[in-house]
């Protein structure tokens, strides 16, 4: 199991989704604690999974081998952003 590729997504993951909540939040009154939730999490689904087939797709055409290294990059991008997606969009 390459431990790499998932530490790497959920690093990735997790800090792209910051940068998405930071940059949605809006900047007047304090939005309602779950407002953000549904476009967040939808986010963090596709680049999760585009993030994952990318990888796959690169390795390859660069190896011609399948393994479970974009699968699991794609798994921890799905951990990490969901993860920093809620405690950042509950927050007031």
């Amino acid at each position: 199991m390459d431990w790499g590729s998932l530490v790497l997504g959920v690093v990735l993951g997790s800090c792209v989704t910051s940068a998405l909540v930071w940059m949605l939040r809006p900047r007047g009154a304090a939005p309602e604690p779950g407002a953000l939730l549904r476009p967040i999490v939808l986010s963090v689904v596709l680049t999760g999974l585009l993030g994952g087939l990318a990888r796959t797709a690169i390795e390859y055409g660069s190896t011609g081998l399948l393994t479970m290294s974009g699968t699991l990059f794609g798994t921890g991008w799905l951990l990490g952003g969901l993860v920093a997606g809620w405690f950042l969009a509950r927050r007031p």
